[in-house]
């Protein structure tokens, strides 16, 4: 198997990212490194919406889950609520996959 990495995966929650890709530093075609860090994490964001990828609650719908129609559905995790509310307000259907799948509230017996 090749892997870019030598580390185990952390758990599959917010704010777990690892901070070395929140803050990667990129050559150029010359092998120069770029003036700006790139931020992984925002840019794995950016090209899922520039993908079309379906948000949170079109994929649920897709699964025929029931969608979430407030923060309290996704998660008990108080600051992830605040979070969550400051970037999308009230608009559930504004999140993104990749967070809503971070957020969620974990099966007994998941992962860890």
């Amino acid at each position: 198997m090749v892997s870019m990495g030598h580390q185990a995966c952390g758990a599959l929650v917010l704010w777990n990212y690892p901070r070395w890709l929140r803050n990667l530093v990129v050559q150029d075609m010359e092998g120069k490194e770029r003036p700006d860090p790139v931020d992984l994490a925002a840019l794995e964001v950016y090209r899922d919406r520039e993908r079309k990828v379906a948000r949170y609650n079109q994929l649920r719908r897709a699964l025929l889950l029931i969608p979430i129609s407030e923060w309290e559905d996704l998660t008990d995790d108080e600051e992830a609520i605040q979070a969550l509310c400051e970037v999308h307000g009230d608009d559930v259907e504004k999140l993104d996959l990749l967070v809503g799948l971070m957020a969620e509230k974990k099966t007994k017996g998941f992962y860890y």
